[in-house]
């Protein structure tokens, strides 16, 4: 049998209801055959008997590989390991692949490793929310860098990754909580990766429908999303870049803000200890002119705890 040129690996958790979905997007795709691996990550419902009778029908190469729970970069890594051709397309059980994804994003494949794609979101009842586009080229390592620190850098299911980045980084860090796509990103880029982006839209990301997220987990994934603009910085710093660091810090700073919301002395502390002293943005994208103005005229911190207060009030 010839060797396929992209594997899919879909990570599956009790994901019966859309698994199908998912599973006939990759059926639908034109260009070359792809490999199918599906990661059932200890589900209890449906989803692994849904997975063989449709690799069954398929006919596709791939295969169903079962393991206990252990979250979805732990099953991704297991199928990309367990797969065999040269491109990666992660595609989670509750998306869906347009069927010229593949073929769209191959065409920009040569001298390049990380293949950026655009990609639709769409609400839990199929309308669309927002499309997320790029325009076609060469990313330098500064604008990837950039683009981790503002979550603009594709979506997992939207983008395509050579095997041999993902070897030289080992895969997916099984111990990351959230922001995983962007920790790999810049585990990517340290190991000198070559980023393109391609401008055509090929994955429709679903929303859930679920929001009741613990303030302890908004709490920790603020802090992980923090930690990672923090590491990304510390590159910035390491590296000769033709950008101004300003365009960092700025991103950092509303890094630091977003974290504030839910711990304040983590914050604060982060602050103090990596943006130049005394540091304001002139716009970071998120922060209002009143309250950079603000800040500038009695400090970051004094501004933060000001404004915290004025929120409480108003609750």
């Amino acid at each position: 049998m010839q060797r396929s040129e992209v594997s899919v690996v879909v990570p599956c958790y009790n994901n019966a209801s859309t698994l199908l979905r998912c599973l006939d997007s990759i059926a639908s795709l034109t260009g070359p055959q792809v490999e199918v691996w599906i990661v059932d990550d200890g589900s209890w419902d449906a989803s692994a008997s849904l997975a063989e009778a449709w690799l069954e029908q398929s006919g596709l190469p791939g295969g169903l590989i079962r393991q206990s729970n252990a979250g979805a970069p732990a099953a991704r890594n297991k199928g990309w390991r367990q797969s065999q051709a040269e491109w990666i397309q992660f595609l989670d059980a509750d998306d869906a692949l347009l069927p010229s994804k593949i073929t769209d994003q191959l065409k920009h494949a040569q001298n390049a490793e990380v293949l950026v794609g655009g990609y639709e979101r769409m609400a839990a009842d199929g309308n669309s929310i927002k499309q997320v586009v790029y325009e076609n080229g060469e990313l330098s390592p500064e604008e990837v860098l950039l683009r981790v620190m503002h979550s603009n850098l594709g979506n997992t299911c939207a983008n395509l990754f050579s095997r041999k980045a993902l070897e030289r980084v080992g895969g997916w860090n099984i111990t990351q909580k959230s922001s995983q796509e962007y920790t790999l990103f810049l585990d990517l880029l340290k190991t000198g990766a070559k980023f393109r982006a391609c401008a055509q839209v090929g994955t429709h990301i679903f929303e859930d429908g679920q929001t009741r997220i613990s303030e302890a987990n908004l709490r920790q994934n603020s802090i992980r999303y923090l930690q990672l603009r923090i590491q990304a910085l510390q590159v910035m710093k390491d590296w000769p870049s033709s950008l101004d660091p300003e365009l960092y810090y700025s991103a950092a700073f509303a890094a630091i803000r977003l974290c504030a919301k839910h711990d304040f002395r983590h914050a604060l502390e982060v602050y103090r200890t990596h943006l130049p002293k005394g540091f304001v943005p002139d716009q970071d994208g998120l922060s209002s002119t009143g309250f950079l103005r603000l800040a500038r005229k009695v400090g970051y911190p004094t501004a933060e705890r000001l404004t915290q207060l004025r929120n409480q009030v108003k609750a």
